[in-house]
């Protein structure tokens, strides 16, 4: 993959838009859960619990199984079905490392995003 000049010059003119979003976000009236896909594949039960409480929604078991509910649908529109249908797993933690000497040019440009989430860069 080979990150396209203009990409990272627009990456690097929305900065300023970026943190006003945060801003704009953290500000808002509606309140924001955030949670790293690392540490909710490590308990899912406890973030799945701690999701539907933010929520408001009452817990139910299968919660914990959306694969499994998305296999008895049967048929989902979606060219991500065969995703879909797998269990939520780390097969996909850490696996953005085979792309970091393409991700070298725009990191200092993600790094706020990555230091506001707890992202080591």
């Amino acid at each position: 993959m080979v990150l396209d000049r203009n990409f990272v010059l627009k990456l690097h003119d929305r900065r300023a838009s970026r943190r006003l979003a945060i801003q704009e976000i953290e500000a808002r009236w509606y309140p924001v859960m955030e949670l790293q896909y690392e540490r909710f594949v490590e308990n899912i039960e406890e973030h799945a619990r701690a999701i539907a409480h933010f929520l408001g929604l009452p817990w139910h078991d299968a919660m914990l199984d959306p694969s499994g509910h998305a296999r008895e649908r049967g048929f989902i529109s979606t060219p991500s079905y065969s995703q879909v249908v797998q269990p939520v797993s780390r097969k996909a933690v850490g696996r953005w490392r085979n792309y970091e000497a393409q991700f070298g040019p725009v990191l200092p440009i993600l790094q706020p995003w990555l230091g506001r989430w707890g992202y080591p860069a």
